[in-house]
This record gives C-alpha cells, structure tokens and sequence, in this order.
C-alpha cells in the first residue's frame, strides 16, 4: 500500500477546515451517530463488526468487503435496480444485490449496509429490506437501517486501522482517508466524528 503525500496545517488552519466541513455536511442533511444510538447500542454494533472483520478480513486495506460477505455465505451481485441495494433470502442463502450504475463507493457502502441487516438479525424468511437510494445518511431513515449504516462504517473503516493511519500521518484529510479506505467523504467524516478523532485532522 503507498503512502500517501502528508498534508501540514496549521492547527488554526485545520480547525477552520474542520468547521466548514462540518456544516457543509450539516447543510447537506447529513446527522451524527449520537442522534441513532445510545452508547450501548453503539458499543453492539462495533463489536459484531469487530468479531467479523477478526474472523475473515485479510488485514488488508481497503476492506474487501464483498469477500468478506462470500466468506460469510453471501451471494452478491449487481444489476439494474430503481434503489442501491437490497439483501433477500433465495432459498436458504441470502443474496445481497446492488445497483450496478451506482458509484463504487457506493456499491461498496450497500454490501456492507446490507451484510449489517443480515448481521443484525433484521432479515426474516420471505422478506426483502431495502436501502435508500438518495441518501441512507438522513434524520428520514429508520432505525434498522440507521443500525445498518453503522455497521457498514464499521466494517469498512475499522476503528484500530482508521487510527493507526492518522497517527501515522498516512492519510491527514477526509479525501484522503476517503481514498485509503475507498469510501465516500460523508462516511469518512460520520466515521471520525463517531471515534472522536477530528483533533487528529
């Protein structure tokens, strides 16, 4: 894995940057974990990322999270869908689909979206659960799909690997955590925000 170029700010510097980060985020409807869970259910869901990611991840980054789901049983695959992705049981094996004219990123986001409903129990027989195309990020979410977004985070930013990049100055802005763990910038910045690592940006 290269390393990426190290960004020097000014603390003043980066504070500003952080800020305006923030509110685009904010403007763009985009809300924080504390809004979803309590600390407890927070606390669950990172460590039933945590037991997978031990059990069959490779270590290495980005997280190949399709591989992790085929590890799992997971059948995935893409095609034309009206939303990004969906999880559904055909037969006994559950089958995640997503929406092959989405961004990667995005499509890496929905496989891990929809292996955290599996993960968390939210699948029954004979039933499909849907992802919000526009944007899984909104107060308009429900819970279980709130609880599927943080798992999917999880996943693909562990929170050990995350902040060994930053305190070893691989990766020192959203774009380029964004890059190193081939994700979107609004998932890098709900990630840090939930860790509590902004200071080290």
């Amino acid at each position: 894995m290269g390393r990426l170029l190290r960004v020097a700010l000014h603390p003043s510097t980066r504070r500003s940057r952080r800020r305006a980060q923030a509110a685009e985020f904010t403007a763009s409807g985009l809300c924080y974990p504390e809004l979803y869970f309590s600390e407890a259910g927070a606390t669950l869901i990172e460590r039933a990322a945590e037991r997978i990611l031990a059990a069959r991840w490779d270590g290495k980054l980005p997280v190949d999270v399709h591989a992790i789901a085929s590890r799992m049983g997971l059948e995935v695959r893409s095609g034309a869908l009206e939303e990004s992705g969906r999880i559904e049981l055909i037969g006994q094996r559950p089958r995640i689909t997503v929406n092959a004219s989405d961004a990667w990123v995005r499509q890496r986001f929905t496989v891990a979206h929809e292996l955290g409903h599996w993960t968390l129990g939210h699948l029954r027989h004979g039933q499909r659960l849907f992802r919000d195309a526009p944007d899984s990020f909104t107060l308009a979410a429900g819970g279980q799909e709130r609880e599927a977004n943080a798992f999917a985070t999880a996943i693909l930013m562990p929170a050990d690997s995350l902040r060994y990049v930053m305190q070893e100055g691989l990766a020192e802005t959203l774009e380029g955590l964004a890059r190193m763990f081939d994700v979107s910038q609004a998932a890098v910045y709900w990630r840090v925000h939930n860790l509590g690592l902004f200071a080290a940006l």
